[in-house]
């Protein structure tokens, strides 16, 4: 529309291709374009860095559960007594396999 490329989302999560200059006429301009792709570099950096906590903190903190052949279970079956508000009923008071 204005003689240049579109920048879509994508350019800001991947960046700009290494061979693409832009040049403006004012200086201002400039230093804006450079700081805002500092700024995109810098919070690009820091959610990679944010993903990867998280992922290593879910990692630690998951547990496999291994079931057995013949290991008691809890089979949760609700079940709902007639005249008894569902606040009051106890559920998961069903049996063990």
């Amino acid at each position: 529309m204005m003689g240049h490329e579109l920048r879509v989302p994508i350019d800001l999560l991947y960046g700009k291709p290494p061979d693409e200059t832009t040049e403006f006429q004012s200086g201002y301009a400039n230093e804006l374009a450079e700081s805002l792709e500092r700024a995109h570099l810098f919070a690009r950096n820091r959610l990679r860095l944010s993903s990867e906590r998280m992922k290593r903190q879910y990692d630690r903190d998951s547990s496999k559960d291994c079931f057995e052949k013949n290991d008691n279970v809890w089979l949760y079956t609700p079940r709902k007594k007639k005249g008894l508000s569902t606040k009051f009923q106890r559920f998961g008071m069903g049996r063990t396999l």
